[in-house]
């Protein structure tokens, strides 16, 4: 840039001094001839500049444009990969999701076929879904089946134990019993 300033102002120079040379009629001076001639190489010279300014900037804009496109393929590569890592991942997640609802599906399943055959449960996993309450509501009722049973249970030996010494007494007391023949 500072070649093209420092032709532009002796370019400048020289027409200065083709103005202000003294006229002639119709003709050009010796003097007027020279400065034009010198005029005409530094605009040619101006031009070969402005060439290999145009001829740079090409370059540049070539080399920007390559990493400009660069990098538009690896933005391009990158949200590939985010997509696929976040569909992937949202998979994986839903699929965790859904074994540890299964899992705890089944537990629960599982108890009630022991509820319904009378046995204790294991000790539900803590929950504060509807699933964990669920496994909360069964784990009380088996509780409470079994003190009911053990509640029965011992009402029917209070029976047996109160009614056996009547039945004893009923048995001797009472007429024999005849068998058939």
């Amino acid at each position: 840039m500072h070649r093209i300033i420092a032709i532009v102002e002796r370019d400048l120079d020289t027409l200065t001094t083709i103005r202000y040379s003294p006229p002639s009629k119709g003709t050009l001076t010796g003097g007027q001839r020279e400065s034009l001639t010198t005029s005409t190489t530094l605009l040619d010279a101006l031009r070969v500049e402005f060439s290999a300014l145009r001829d740079q900037e090409n370059r540049l804009l070539a080399v920007r444009t390559t990493r400009l496109e660069r990098l538009h393929g690896q933005i391009s590569a990158a949200i590939v990969l985010s997509v696929v890592l976040g569909l992937s991942c949202g998979i994986l997640a839903a699929s965790l999701f859904t074994a540890g609802v299964t899992r705890r599906i089944t537990r629960l399943e599982e108890d009630a076929a022991l509820l319904a055959q009378g046995l204790a449960l294991a000790p539900a996993a803590a929950g504060r879904d509807e699933i964990g309450r669920l496994g909360q509501a069964l784990e009380r009722s088996s509780v409470l089946l079994i003190q009911r049973e053990q509640e029965m249970r011992g009402a029917k030996d209070e029976a047996e134990t109160a009614n056996h010494p009547r039945l004893r007494a009923a048995v001797r007391d009472g007429p024999p019993l005849r068998r058939a023949a």
